[in-house]
């Protein structure tokens, strides 16, 4: 893929394998044996709708620079699979009904307390879920 100018978080972390596992049910692309061992405490993954982030674990050296449970970092991920990735992490939905609602700006969300305590909050724009829903309708007619 050619490069393209974007910005990409890079997420510290405590536990580089707890984080990995945590972004890959968020659909993320398993990295290989190859790009787990290409840096010390550094991991890029990609996720097929083209986004990335990168996981740097903290090491022991930098105690105190990521408190866990009071960490400050935070990541919007936008997804069209927002309903079935609110079934995934169904117990972990930190907001009290359990499960996605449609914010007063225009999008399907839920959010979770990812590695380390970070916010992570996913989404997508209801109107383009209900234009989807649709379309799917008028296929099976």
């Amino acid at each position: 893929m050619p490069t393209r100018p974007r910005i990409t978080t890079i997420l510290p972390c405590t536990n580089l394998a707890s984080a990995t596992c945590f972004f890959l049910r968020l659909g993320f692309n398993a990295p290989s044996k190859d790009e787990m061992n290409e840096w010390d405490q550094y991991l890029m993954l990609d996720h097929p709708n083209g986004s990335e982030i990168h996981l740097r674990e903290i090491g022991p050296d930098e105690e105190g620079w990521l408190e866990p449970h009071k960490n400050s970092f935070g990541i919007y991920v936008y997804s069209e699979d927002v309903e079935a990735l609110a079934m995934e992490f169904a117990n972990e939905i930190i907001e009290q009904g359990k499960k996605p609602e449609i914010k007063e700006w225009g999008l399907l969300e839920f959010s979770l307390n990812g590695p380390d305590g970070c916010l992570v909050r996913v989404g997508w724009p209801v109107g383009d879920i209900e234009m989807g829903k649709r379309k799917v309708g008028e296929k099976s007619e």
